[in-house]
Protein backbone atom coordinates (compact mmCIF):
# COMPACT_ATOMS: atom_id res chain seq x y z
CA UNK A 1 0.00 0.00 0.00
CA UNK A 2 1.59 3.41 -0.70
CA UNK A 3 1.75 6.08 2.33
CA UNK A 4 -0.66 8.84 2.12
CA UNK A 5 -2.19 11.12 4.84
CA UNK A 6 -4.45 8.31 7.22
CA UNK A 7 -7.33 10.50 6.87
CA UNK A 8 -8.81 11.01 3.28
CA UNK A 9 -11.68 13.67 2.53
CA UNK A 10 -13.38 13.03 -0.50
CA UNK A 11 -13.30 16.58 -1.36
CA UNK A 12 -10.74 19.33 -0.60
CA UNK A 13 -13.17 21.57 0.81
CA UNK A 14 -14.44 20.63 3.95
CA UNK A 15 -18.07 22.26 3.56
CA UNK A 16 -18.41 19.61 0.82
CA UNK A 17 -17.41 16.84 2.73
CA UNK A 18 -19.95 17.19 5.62
CA UNK A 19 -22.81 18.26 2.93
CA UNK A 20 -22.08 14.33 1.79
CA UNK A 21 -21.72 12.84 5.38
CA UNK A 22 -25.27 14.30 6.05
CA UNK A 23 -26.97 13.08 2.66
CA UNK A 24 -25.44 10.04 3.52
CA UNK A 25 -27.04 9.82 7.13
CA UNK A 26 -30.17 11.38 6.03
CA UNK A 27 -30.18 8.04 3.28
CA UNK A 28 -29.44 5.87 6.34
CA UNK A 29 -32.03 7.38 8.80
CA UNK A 30 -34.89 7.18 5.98
CA UNK A 31 -34.02 3.47 5.12
CA UNK A 32 -33.98 2.59 9.55
CA UNK A 33 -37.13 3.70 9.97
CA UNK A 34 -38.20 2.27 6.57
CA UNK A 35 -37.42 -1.32 7.01
CA UNK A 36 -38.45 -0.89 10.86
CA UNK A 37 -42.35 0.05 9.42
CA UNK A 38 -42.49 -2.82 7.48
CA UNK A 39 -41.03 -5.27 9.98
CA UNK A 40 -43.86 -3.93 12.65
CA UNK A 41 -46.42 -3.98 10.00
CA UNK A 42 -45.65 -7.81 8.65
CA UNK A 43 -44.66 -8.89 12.68
CA UNK A 44 -46.09 -6.79 15.12
CA UNK A 45 -45.39 -8.63 17.76
CA UNK A 46 -41.75 -8.42 17.04
CA UNK A 47 -41.34 -4.65 17.58
CA UNK A 48 -40.27 -3.43 21.21
CA UNK A 49 -40.04 0.61 20.39
CA UNK A 50 -39.99 2.55 17.92
CA UNK A 51 -37.33 1.97 15.05
CA UNK A 52 -36.65 -1.65 17.64
CA UNK A 53 -37.44 -4.87 16.46
CA UNK A 54 -36.49 -7.85 18.30
CA UNK A 55 -34.58 -10.80 17.29
CA UNK A 56 -34.47 -14.42 18.19
CA UNK A 57 -31.54 -14.74 21.02
CA UNK A 58 -32.57 -10.70 21.77
CA UNK A 59 -33.89 -12.03 24.83
CA UNK A 60 -30.88 -13.85 26.12
CA UNK A 61 -28.83 -10.81 25.73
CA UNK A 62 -31.32 -7.87 27.12
CA UNK A 63 -33.26 -9.95 29.72
CA UNK A 64 -29.56 -10.29 31.36
CA UNK A 65 -29.31 -6.75 31.97
CA UNK A 66 -33.09 -6.77 32.86
CA UNK A 67 -31.97 -8.96 35.96
CA UNK A 68 -29.16 -6.95 36.81
CA UNK A 69 -31.30 -3.93 37.48
CA UNK A 70 -34.29 -5.63 39.07
CA UNK A 71 -32.80 -8.30 40.55
CA UNK A 72 -28.83 -7.19 40.80
CA UNK A 73 -27.90 -10.51 39.25
CA UNK A 74 -26.95 -11.11 35.40
CA UNK A 75 -28.76 -14.18 33.83
CA UNK A 76 -31.38 -15.21 31.47
CA UNK A 77 -33.73 -17.73 31.96
CA UNK A 78 -33.43 -20.36 29.20
CA UNK A 79 -36.84 -21.99 29.86
CA UNK A 80 -35.61 -24.32 32.60
CA UNK A 81 -32.31 -22.89 34.19
CA UNK A 82 -30.96 -19.82 34.82
CA UNK A 83 -27.76 -19.27 32.58
CA UNK A 84 -24.99 -17.05 34.06
CA UNK A 85 -22.46 -17.01 31.69
CA UNK A 86 -24.40 -17.53 28.25
CA UNK A 87 -23.46 -14.00 26.90
CA UNK A 88 -20.98 -11.72 27.48
CA UNK A 89 -22.12 -7.96 28.60
CA UNK A 90 -20.43 -6.42 25.41
CA UNK A 91 -23.52 -6.31 23.51
CA UNK A 92 -26.12 -5.36 26.32
CA UNK A 93 -23.79 -2.76 27.87
CA UNK A 94 -24.92 0.53 25.98
CA UNK A 95 -28.81 -0.48 26.58
CA UNK A 96 -27.72 -0.72 30.33
CA UNK A 97 -26.90 2.71 30.53
CA UNK A 98 -30.19 3.76 28.58
CA UNK A 99 -31.98 1.62 31.10
CA UNK A 100 -30.67 3.86 34.25
CA UNK A 101 -32.65 7.05 32.58
CA UNK A 102 -35.88 5.47 30.78
CA UNK A 103 -38.00 2.54 30.19
CA UNK A 104 -36.92 -0.41 27.89
CA UNK A 105 -39.08 0.49 24.99
CA UNK A 106 -37.05 4.22 24.96
CA UNK A 107 -34.21 2.25 25.75
CA UNK A 108 -34.38 -0.02 22.67
CA UNK A 109 -34.90 3.00 20.81
CA UNK A 110 -31.73 4.48 21.54
CA UNK A 111 -29.62 1.55 20.99
CA UNK A 112 -30.95 1.33 17.58
CA UNK A 113 -29.93 4.50 17.25
CA UNK A 114 -26.69 3.70 18.44
CA UNK A 115 -25.93 1.06 15.85
CA UNK A 116 -27.25 3.22 13.33
CA UNK A 117 -24.48 6.28 14.57
CA UNK A 118 -21.66 3.10 14.45
CA UNK A 119 -22.67 2.31 10.72
CA UNK A 120 -22.31 5.45 9.82
CA UNK A 121 -18.57 6.19 11.72
CA UNK A 122 -17.70 2.28 9.87
CA UNK A 123 -19.09 3.26 6.91
CA UNK A 124 -17.55 6.47 6.17
CA UNK A 125 -14.34 5.41 7.51
CA UNK A 126 -14.78 2.44 4.95
CA UNK A 127 -15.04 4.77 2.22
CA UNK A 128 -11.82 6.55 3.19
CA UNK A 129 -10.06 3.03 3.40
CA UNK A 130 -10.78 2.29 0.11
CA UNK A 131 -9.91 5.28 -1.34
CA UNK A 132 -6.53 4.94 -0.13
CA UNK A 133 -6.49 1.35 -1.39
CA UNK A 134 -7.21 2.32 -4.70
CA UNK A 135 -5.28 5.86 -4.61
CA UNK A 136 -8.73 7.65 -5.95
CA UNK A 137 -10.99 9.60 -5.02
CA UNK A 138 -13.25 7.73 -6.82
CA UNK A 139 -12.61 4.85 -4.42
CA UNK A 140 -14.28 6.61 -1.90
CA UNK A 141 -17.76 7.93 -3.79
CA UNK A 142 -17.64 3.87 -5.11
CA UNK A 143 -18.11 2.97 -1.58
CA UNK A 144 -20.73 5.00 -0.49
CA UNK A 145 -22.88 4.94 -3.31
CA UNK A 146 -22.93 1.15 -2.62
CA UNK A 147 -23.27 1.12 0.80
CA UNK A 148 -26.01 3.68 0.02
CA UNK A 149 -27.92 1.38 -2.38
CA UNK A 150 -27.73 -1.56 0.38
CA UNK A 151 -29.79 -2.04 3.23
CA UNK A 152 -28.22 -5.32 3.99
CA UNK A 153 -26.13 -4.33 6.59
CA UNK A 154 -28.45 -1.59 7.86
CA UNK A 155 -31.20 -4.25 7.86
CA UNK A 156 -29.33 -6.02 11.02
CA UNK A 157 -29.64 -2.49 12.20
CA UNK A 158 -32.77 -2.10 13.59
CA UNK A 159 -32.91 -5.38 15.31
CA UNK A 160 -31.42 -6.08 19.17
CA UNK A 161 -28.88 -8.14 18.49
CA UNK A 162 -24.95 -7.92 17.64
CA UNK A 163 -24.25 -8.13 13.99
CA UNK A 164 -25.13 -4.96 13.19
CA UNK A 165 -22.57 -3.44 15.88
CA UNK A 166 -20.10 -6.53 15.01
CA UNK A 167 -19.81 -5.17 11.22
CA UNK A 168 -19.62 -2.08 12.53
CA UNK A 169 -16.45 -2.84 14.75
CA UNK A 170 -15.26 -5.18 12.52
CA UNK A 171 -14.60 -2.58 10.12
CA UNK A 172 -13.43 0.18 13.15
CA UNK A 173 -10.96 -2.16 14.32
CA UNK A 174 -9.24 -3.09 10.90
CA UNK A 175 -9.17 0.09 10.11
CA UNK A 176 -7.42 1.33 12.44
CA UNK A 177 -5.33 -1.10 12.68
CA UNK A 178 -4.13 -0.15 8.96
CA UNK A 179 -3.93 3.35 10.03
CA UNK A 180 -1.79 3.05 12.60
CA UNK A 181 0.38 1.08 10.35
CA UNK A 182 0.62 4.12 7.70
CA UNK A 183 1.16 6.63 10.98
CA UNK A 184 1.55 5.19 13.89
CA UNK A 185 0.30 6.17 17.28
CA UNK A 186 0.16 4.58 20.61
CA UNK A 187 -3.14 5.73 21.58
CA UNK A 188 -4.56 4.87 18.00
CA UNK A 189 -3.15 1.00 18.31
CA UNK A 190 -4.79 1.03 22.30
CA UNK A 191 -8.50 2.34 20.19
CA UNK A 192 -7.62 -1.44 17.97
CA UNK A 193 -6.94 -3.57 21.04
CA UNK A 194 -10.14 -1.97 22.80
CA UNK A 195 -12.55 -2.60 19.82
CA UNK A 196 -11.02 -5.60 18.94
CA UNK A 197 -11.61 -6.75 22.56
CA UNK A 198 -15.46 -5.44 21.98
CA UNK A 199 -15.83 -7.13 19.28
CA UNK A 200 -14.71 -10.57 20.43
CA UNK A 201 -17.23 -10.24 23.47
CA UNK A 202 -20.03 -9.62 19.81
CA UNK A 203 -19.17 -12.63 18.01
CA UNK A 204 -16.40 -15.12 19.61
CA UNK A 205 -15.64 -16.32 17.05
CA UNK A 206 -14.36 -12.82 15.85
CA UNK A 207 -11.02 -13.99 18.15
CA UNK A 208 -9.64 -15.49 15.08
CA UNK A 209 -8.49 -11.53 14.84
CA UNK A 210 -6.50 -11.71 17.44
CA UNK A 211 -3.72 -14.11 16.45
CA UNK A 212 -4.05 -13.10 12.65
CA UNK A 213 -3.32 -8.96 13.28
CA UNK A 214 -1.40 -10.05 16.07
CA UNK A 215 1.23 -11.79 13.84
CA UNK A 216 0.68 -9.08 11.70
CA UNK A 217 1.73 -6.61 14.18
CA UNK A 218 4.69 -8.66 15.22
CA UNK A 219 5.93 -8.55 11.19
CA UNK A 220 5.16 -4.91 11.01
CA UNK A 221 8.14 -3.91 13.93
CA UNK A 222 10.27 -6.95 12.59
CA UNK A 223 10.38 -5.59 8.41
CA UNK A 224 10.44 -2.02 10.27
CA UNK A 225 12.95 -2.60 12.42
CA UNK A 226 11.20 -1.85 15.23
CA UNK A 227 13.37 -1.54 19.01
CA UNK A 228 12.41 -4.47 21.48
CA UNK A 229 11.12 -1.81 23.42
CA UNK A 230 8.76 -0.87 20.85
CA UNK A 231 7.54 -4.24 20.65
CA UNK A 232 6.21 -5.46 24.15
CA UNK A 233 4.97 -1.62 24.21
CA UNK A 234 3.10 -2.09 21.33
CA UNK A 235 2.43 -5.89 21.87
CA UNK A 236 1.01 -5.20 25.36
CA UNK A 237 -1.41 -2.24 24.49
CA UNK A 238 -2.89 -4.27 21.11
CA UNK A 239 -3.51 -7.42 23.36
CA UNK A 240 -4.16 -6.12 27.23
CA UNK A 241 -8.06 -4.94 26.68
CA UNK A 242 -8.89 -8.36 25.60
CA UNK A 243 -6.67 -10.14 28.15
CA UNK A 244 -8.18 -7.84 30.87
CA UNK A 245 -11.51 -7.90 30.24
CA UNK A 246 -11.49 -11.42 29.33
CA UNK A 247 -9.81 -12.30 33.22
CA UNK A 248 -12.39 -10.08 34.76
CA UNK A 249 -15.19 -12.19 33.14
CA UNK A 250 -13.72 -15.50 33.78
CA UNK A 251 -13.08 -14.56 37.24
CA UNK A 252 -16.54 -13.35 37.42
CA UNK A 253 -18.10 -16.87 35.90
CA UNK A 254 -15.91 -18.90 38.22
CA UNK A 255 -16.99 -17.21 41.18
CA UNK A 256 -21.40 -17.59 39.97
CA UNK A 257 -20.91 -20.94 38.28
CA UNK A 258 -18.15 -22.70 38.94
CA UNK A 259 -16.56 -22.76 35.84
CA UNK A 260 -14.28 -20.16 34.73
CA UNK A 261 -15.58 -19.80 31.13
CA UNK A 262 -13.04 -17.25 29.56
CA UNK A 263 -15.98 -16.47 26.75
CA UNK A 264 -19.32 -17.88 27.29
CA UNK A 265 -20.62 -21.53 28.63
CA UNK A 266 -21.43 -24.07 26.10
CA UNK A 267 -23.86 -23.57 23.63
CA UNK A 268 -24.73 -20.10 25.36
CA UNK A 269 -26.65 -21.92 27.80
CA UNK A 270 -29.61 -22.73 25.34
CA UNK A 271 -31.57 -25.84 26.31
CA UNK A 272 -32.42 -27.53 22.74
CA UNK A 273 -28.33 -26.74 22.03
CA UNK A 274 -27.27 -29.04 24.80
CA UNK A 275 -29.74 -31.73 24.67
CA UNK A 276 -27.87 -34.89 23.37
CA UNK A 277 -30.44 -35.69 21.12
CA UNK A 278 -30.58 -32.51 19.19
CA UNK A 279 -27.06 -32.54 18.85
CA UNK A 280 -26.95 -36.19 17.11
CA UNK A 281 -29.34 -34.77 15.08
CA UNK A 282 -27.64 -31.76 14.19
CA UNK A 283 -24.39 -34.36 13.05
CA UNK A 284 -27.35 -36.00 10.99
CA UNK A 285 -28.35 -32.63 9.09
CA UNK A 286 -25.04 -31.83 8.67
CA UNK A 287 -24.17 -34.94 7.23
CA UNK A 288 -26.52 -34.75 4.62
CA UNK A 289 -25.49 -31.36 3.43
CA UNK A 290 -28.30 -29.85 5.54
CA UNK A 291 -28.47 -26.40 7.42
CA UNK A 292 -30.40 -26.84 11.29
CA UNK A 293 -32.62 -23.71 10.56
CA UNK A 294 -36.25 -25.64 11.33
CA UNK A 295 -37.82 -22.22 11.12
CA UNK A 296 -36.77 -21.42 7.60
CA UNK A 297 -39.17 -23.48 5.36
CA UNK A 298 -36.31 -23.75 2.84
CA UNK A 299 -34.24 -25.96 4.63
CA UNK A 300 -34.93 -29.93 5.48
CA UNK A 301 -34.74 -29.29 8.96
CA UNK A 302 -37.99 -27.61 9.34
CA UNK A 303 -39.64 -30.54 8.18
CA UNK A 304 -38.73 -32.41 11.41
CA UNK A 305 -40.19 -29.66 13.51
CA UNK A 306 -44.40 -29.79 13.46
CA UNK A 307 -44.31 -25.88 14.62
CA UNK A 308 -42.42 -24.48 11.27
CA UNK A 309 -44.09 -24.56 7.98
CA UNK A 310 -42.25 -26.33 5.63
CA UNK A 311 -41.91 -26.82 1.61
CA UNK A 312 -40.65 -30.56 2.08
CA UNK A 313 -42.08 -33.85 2.04
CA UNK A 314 -41.02 -36.95 3.79
CA UNK A 315 -40.12 -38.81 0.06
CA UNK A 316 -37.66 -35.90 0.08
CA UNK A 317 -35.74 -36.88 3.24
CA UNK A 318 -32.97 -39.00 2.60
CA UNK A 319 -32.82 -42.90 3.97
CA UNK A 320 -30.58 -45.31 4.57
CA UNK A 321 -30.58 -49.62 5.06
CA UNK A 322 -31.19 -48.26 8.38
CA UNK A 323 -32.89 -44.89 8.38
CA UNK A 324 -36.04 -45.72 6.77
CA UNK A 325 -38.98 -43.71 6.07
CA UNK A 326 -40.58 -45.32 9.73
CA UNK A 327 -37.20 -43.66 11.17
CA UNK A 328 -38.15 -40.50 10.00
CA UNK A 329 -41.06 -40.55 11.77
CA UNK A 330 -39.64 -41.38 14.59
CA UNK A 331 -37.18 -39.38 14.63
CA UNK A 332 -39.78 -36.50 14.38
CA UNK A 333 -41.14 -37.93 17.81
CA UNK A 334 -37.75 -37.60 19.32
CA UNK A 335 -37.64 -34.32 18.75
CA UNK A 336 -40.91 -33.19 19.62
CA UNK A 337 -40.54 -35.24 23.40
CA UNK A 338 -36.59 -34.67 23.56
CA UNK A 339 -36.38 -32.52 26.61
CA UNK A 340 -39.43 -35.22 28.48
CA UNK A 341 -37.19 -38.10 28.35
CA UNK A 342 -34.57 -38.58 31.05
CA UNK A 343 -30.85 -38.09 30.83
CA UNK A 344 -30.38 -41.72 30.50
CA UNK A 345 -32.95 -41.84 27.52
CA UNK A 346 -31.94 -39.01 25.88
CA UNK A 347 -28.50 -40.53 25.64
CA UNK A 348 -29.69 -43.55 24.33
CA UNK A 349 -31.82 -41.92 21.34
CA UNK A 350 -28.44 -39.50 20.80
CA UNK A 351 -26.78 -42.66 20.23
CA UNK A 352 -29.19 -44.47 17.88
CA UNK A 353 -29.47 -41.53 16.07
CA UNK A 354 -25.19 -41.23 15.65
CA UNK A 355 -25.76 -45.10 14.50
CA UNK A 356 -27.89 -43.74 11.84
CA UNK A 357 -25.47 -40.79 10.47
CA UNK A 358 -22.93 -43.99 10.55
CA UNK A 359 -25.25 -45.87 8.20
CA UNK A 360 -24.99 -42.85 6.00
CA UNK A 361 -21.69 -43.23 5.59
CA UNK A 362 -21.14 -46.53 5.63
CA UNK A 363 -22.98 -46.39 2.50
CA UNK A 364 -21.53 -43.20 0.69
CA UNK A 365 -17.87 -43.05 2.81
CA UNK A 366 -17.00 -39.61 0.87
CA UNK A 367 -19.91 -37.97 2.63
CA UNK A 368 -17.43 -36.40 5.36
CA UNK A 369 -16.28 -33.83 1.99
CA UNK A 370 -19.26 -34.06 0.25
CA UNK A 371 -21.63 -33.09 2.90
CA UNK A 372 -19.48 -30.25 3.96
CA UNK A 373 -18.81 -29.42 0.32
CA UNK A 374 -22.63 -29.00 -0.13
CA UNK A 375 -23.12 -26.24 2.73
CA UNK A 376 -21.25 -23.85 0.73
CA UNK A 377 -23.78 -23.16 -2.30
CA UNK A 378 -26.88 -22.37 0.00
CA UNK A 379 -24.60 -20.31 2.02
CA UNK A 380 -23.55 -18.27 -0.68
CA UNK A 381 -25.93 -18.09 -3.18
CA UNK A 382 -29.80 -17.31 -1.91
CA UNK A 383 -32.01 -14.70 -2.39
CA UNK A 384 -29.84 -12.17 -1.45
CA UNK A 385 -32.78 -10.11 -0.06
CA UNK A 386 -33.64 -12.97 2.18
CA UNK A 387 -33.87 -10.60 5.36
CA UNK A 388 -36.86 -8.63 3.70
CA UNK A 389 -39.81 -10.08 5.23
CA UNK A 390 -41.65 -8.88 2.18
CA UNK A 391 -44.52 -11.89 1.02
CA UNK A 392 -47.37 -11.44 -1.88
CA UNK A 393 -50.57 -11.94 -0.56
CA UNK A 394 -50.55 -10.23 2.58
CA UNK A 395 -52.27 -7.17 3.66
CA UNK A 396 -49.09 -5.08 4.20
CA UNK A 397 -47.77 -6.24 0.68
CA UNK A 398 -47.23 -3.43 -1.66
CA UNK A 399 -45.78 -3.12 -5.57
CA UNK A 400 -43.12 -1.13 -4.58
CA UNK A 401 -41.76 -3.69 -1.74
CA UNK A 402 -41.38 -6.53 -4.68
CA UNK A 403 -39.55 -3.78 -7.38
CA UNK A 404 -37.42 -2.99 -3.89
CA UNK A 405 -36.88 -6.85 -3.06
CA UNK A 406 -35.53 -7.50 -6.34
CA UNK A 407 -33.39 -4.73 -6.31
CA UNK A 408 -31.62 -5.67 -3.44
CA UNK A 409 -31.14 -9.29 -4.97
CA UNK A 410 -29.17 -7.86 -7.81
CA UNK A 411 -27.24 -5.95 -5.74
CA UNK A 412 -26.37 -8.87 -3.73
CA UNK A 413 -25.03 -10.67 -6.86
CA UNK A 414 -23.39 -7.60 -8.39
CA UNK A 415 -21.24 -7.37 -5.34
CA UNK A 416 -20.39 -10.70 -4.81
CA UNK A 417 -19.39 -11.21 -8.51
CA UNK A 418 -17.64 -7.89 -9.08
CA UNK A 419 -16.47 -7.71 -5.23
CA UNK A 420 -14.96 -11.38 -5.76
CA UNK A 421 -12.64 -9.83 -8.40
CA UNK A 422 -12.03 -6.76 -6.78
CA UNK A 423 -10.74 -9.11 -3.99
CA UNK A 424 -8.60 -10.44 -6.25
CA UNK A 425 -7.16 -7.56 -7.78
CA UNK A 426 -6.74 -6.08 -4.60
CA UNK A 427 -4.53 -9.12 -3.24
CA UNK A 428 -2.45 -8.82 -7.37
CA UNK A 429 -1.83 -5.31 -7.11
CA UNK A 430 -1.82 -4.10 -3.19
CA UNK A 431 -0.78 -7.11 -1.53
CA UNK A 432 -3.50 -6.60 0.76
CA UNK A 433 -5.26 -9.93 2.06
CA UNK A 434 -7.38 -9.14 4.90
CA UNK A 435 -10.40 -8.82 2.97
CA UNK A 436 -10.37 -11.76 1.09
CA UNK A 437 -9.58 -13.59 4.14
CA UNK A 438 -13.10 -12.72 6.24
CA UNK A 439 -15.52 -14.46 3.86
CA UNK A 440 -12.47 -17.40 3.09
CA UNK A 441 -12.25 -17.94 7.36
CA UNK A 442 -16.46 -17.83 7.17
CA UNK A 443 -16.90 -20.29 4.96
CA UNK A 444 -13.99 -22.38 5.95
CA UNK A 445 -15.31 -22.09 10.26
CA UNK A 446 -19.39 -22.82 9.53
CA UNK A 447 -19.17 -24.90 6.55
CA UNK A 448 -16.45 -27.66 7.34
CA UNK A 449 -15.67 -26.87 11.15
CA UNK A 450 -19.10 -25.81 12.64
CA UNK A 451 -21.47 -27.44 9.52
CA UNK A 452 -24.13 -24.67 10.12
CA UNK A 453 -24.84 -21.76 8.28
CA UNK A 454 -27.43 -19.79 9.30
CA UNK A 455 -27.50 -16.96 6.76
CA UNK A 456 -26.34 -14.13 9.07
CA UNK A 457 -23.46 -15.74 9.58
CA UNK A 458 -21.88 -14.79 6.57
CA UNK A 459 -23.02 -10.76 6.69
CA UNK A 460 -19.25 -9.75 7.87
CA UNK A 461 -18.38 -10.63 4.69
CA UNK A 462 -20.57 -8.01 3.02
CA UNK A 463 -17.70 -5.73 4.09
CA UNK A 464 -15.53 -7.45 1.87
CA UNK A 465 -17.72 -7.56 -1.36
CA UNK A 466 -18.38 -3.86 -1.07
CA UNK A 467 -14.40 -3.42 -0.84
CA UNK A 468 -13.94 -5.54 -3.65
CA UNK A 469 -16.43 -3.56 -6.14
CA UNK A 470 -15.16 -0.56 -5.07
CA UNK A 471 -11.59 -0.84 -5.46
CA UNK A 472 -12.69 -2.52 -8.95
CA UNK A 473 -14.86 0.21 -9.83
CA UNK A 474 -12.41 2.88 -8.83
CA UNK A 475 -9.35 0.99 -10.77
CA UNK A 476 -11.67 0.99 -14.07
CA UNK A 477 -12.73 5.36 -13.73
CA UNK A 478 -9.58 6.09 -13.59
CA UNK A 479 -8.32 3.89 -16.33
CA UNK A 480 -11.10 5.12 -18.24
CA UNK A 481 -9.67 9.01 -17.01
CA UNK A 482 -6.30 8.27 -17.82
CA UNK A 483 -7.17 6.81 -21.53
CA UNK A 484 -9.16 10.28 -22.58
CA UNK A 485 -6.17 12.34 -21.54
CA UNK A 486 -3.58 10.18 -23.69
Amino acid sequence: MTKIPPEYSPSGHPRSFSLLFVLFTFVKFVQVWWLWDMAACYSPNIVLGWLAVKAGDTFSYLDCFEHLLSEGSYYFDNGIDKVYAGRMPHYGVFYYCFRFVCNAETAATLQVLLQLGFELLASWWLCCWVAQLSQSKWGFYATLALLSASVYWTNYTIYLSPESLGLSFLIITLYQYYQYKLAPSWLRLAWVGICLAYLVGLKSYMGIFLPVLGLDLLYYYYKNKKPIRTVVKGSILFALPFVLVTALWAGRNKQVTGHAYLLVQPYSGYVTYQNPIYQSYRRLMSTWGGSDEPWNPSTLSSFFFDKYATDYTISQVPTSALFTSDSVLILKQYLANMNDYDSTKQQAIATQIDHYTQSFIDENPMLPLTSRLALIPPFIFHSGSYYLPIKRGHTCYAGHQFVFKIWQSLLYYFLLLVGSLGLLALIWQRKSYIFAFIPIFLLVLFCFIIRNIELRYFAYSFVSFVVGAAYLLATFVEYFIAKQHD
